[in-house]
């Protein structure tokens, strides 16, 4: 995996958790541990996790479950994974 994409996501991955310290409600419409790209749970495949949950931050595919301006970061091109991909 290219390092830019490595830091993004571990940045992302680091606002999601610290936004979770601080308040999780903001983020539970985006709280799952069922995959939503392989329709799976946490266990089964490669997904990161919020620290010391069974919440899933980035799916199995790479994409980024919570939405990014929910944690401070630019929309971009991200899509509502609830409204379908």
């Amino acid at each position: 995996m290219p390092t830019e994409y490595y830091n993004e996501d571990a940045y992302y991955l680091a606002q999601v958790e610290a936004a979770y310290a601080v308040e999780p409600l903001q983020l539970s419409p985006w709280l799952t541990n069922i995959c939503p790209e392989c329709d799976g749970s946490w266990g089964e495949d490669s997904h990161e996790l919020i620290e010391g949950t069974d919440l899933i931050a980035i799916g199995c595919q790479g994409y980024w479950i919570i939405s990014p301006e929910a944690v401070g970061l630019p929309l971009g091109n991200w899509c509502d994974w609830r409204e379908g991909f």
